[in-house]
């Protein structure tokens, strides 16, 4: 009975947050150059360019990760790796 419940919870908080979001993504924005987001929003999409693209790393991260590594006795960074400076 009390998984039903929170079943019954679970779902009434999804809906509610789904209308808030709905809500919110369709309102005008105050500034029309800028879309109107929710909190997070930003941050999962950097996360998926990361996960698509890779990520960017200085001459010096590469060096300390692979100091790092030889000391954990773990393989250096592998494969191509493009460095900024």
């Amino acid at each position: 009975m009390a998984n039903a419940n929170r079943r019954g919870k679970n779902c009434l908080f999804t809906a509610e947050t789904s209308f808030l979001s709905e809500l919110i993504l369709n309102s005008r924005a105050v500034d029309p150059q800028r879309l109107v987001r929710l909190p997070g929003q930003a941050g999962l999409k950097l996360r998926e360019e990361r996960l698509r693209d890779g990520l960017e790393l200085s001459e010096a991260v590469v060096v300390d990760l692979n100091r790092t590594a030889e000391h954990l006795h773990l393989a250096p960074l592998a494969g191509q790796v493009s460095t900024t400076p």
